[in-house]
Parts: structure tokens; C-alpha cells; sequence
């Protein structure tokens, strides 16, 4: 999904909290689109990794380390990290509390 010949066939956009693709001509099936792409919501943990993600920009190669999390408000709201790379839409984002990055 990194490399750049497979990007250039792709438009990806983002809103109101969704991660949409398409493409007329891709490279990859559809099936491999979804499973090595994803909505990830970041928590950094520390400082040094807000930012080291703040940082990091289109066309860098970024590294995580964390754990995919579940958030709960007092109020009762909750809002639980996908656990599965073959799921889409709603509900399928990875919320990530991360503990170290790396960008390239």
C-alpha cells in the first residue's frame, strides 16, 4: 500500500471521522485496499509521540507502537477500536493509544 505506484491510483479523502477510497484503475483488488489501509484515530501517550505524529507528513513512512483501545465518557458514551482488518464503514476505524513513533 506504501509504494508509490499504488497510491498514484487511489483517491483517498477523510470526513466527518470516515476514511473513503476509490479508484478507476487500481493496482491492488479492493480486498487488499482494505486490509492493509485504515481510519486510525491517534492517543499519544507521551509528548515526544504527539509530536513526532503532529510532524509527520504526506509521503512519510510512519511506525507505531500501542495498543488499539476502548474510550468511555462519564456520561456513558463509548467508542471501541476495531479489532479486524477485513471490516468496513462505520465502526471499523482503529482508535490507537500510542506509545512510540517513528517516521521516515
Amino acid at each position: 500500500m506504501s509504494a508509490n505506484a499504488v497510491l498514484d491510483t487511489l483517491d483517498i479523502s477523510q470526513g466527518g471521522r470516515f476514511y473513503r477510497w476509490s479508484s478507476r484503475e487500481p493496482m491492488i483488488e479492493a480486498r487488499e485496499i482494505v486490509r492493509h489501509s485504515a481510519n486510525m484515530h491517534m492517543g499519544p501517550l507521551a509528548s515526544a509521540a504527539r509530536a513526532t505524529l503532529f510532524d509527520a507528513r504526506r509521503g512519510n513512512l510512519v511506525h507505531l507502537t500501542g495498543w488499539l483501545i476502548k474510550t468511555q465518557a462519564k456520561g456513558g458514551w463509548k467508542w471501541r477500536s476495531s479489532l479486524s482488518r477485513d471490516d468496513t464503514g462505520g465502526g471499523a476505524c482503529e482508535l490507537v493509544l500510542v506509545e512510540n513513533v517513528e517516521v521516515e
